[in-house]
């Protein structure tokens, strides 16, 4: 898999959900939109997302090089960073795991 999102196959998909701690909100969501932009200097992940669900739930998505990069993402910086910020209820990193059989990577969307 590369970052235009040709799979082989090989690729794993790594959902954090995240809770905002009350009155945080918007804190938590401008330090998902500019934080979350570390994983683009990690050669293990391929793409990822980040998502506000709802006003206090989000989720970051990443794709990542196989079952050894999981290891890598809970270690790195970003997710060490989620806990250090204090802005979300669920400190723990809580992953679900699941294996990428297809994506479509057409455009880059972003915030108005």
């Amino acid at each position: 898999m590369n970052k235009n999102g040709n799979g082989n196959g090989n690729s794993v998909t790594i959902t954090q959900k995240l809770e905002a701690r009350p009155g945080k909100e918007q804190e938590a969501q401008d330090f998902l939109a500019n934080g979350a932009q570390s994983l683009d200097n990690d050669p293990q992940i391929h793409s990822w997302q980040a998502t506000r669900l709802t006003p206090i739930r989000f989720e970051v998505r990443a794709v990542i090089g196989g079952t050894g990069g999981i290891k890598t993402y809970a270690e790195g910086g970003f997710s060490k960073s989620i806990t250090r910020s204090n802005l979300f209820k669920n400190d723990q990193l809580q992953i679900e795991q699941g294996v990428l059989i297809a994506q479509n990577v057409q455009h880059e969307m972003h915030e108005a």
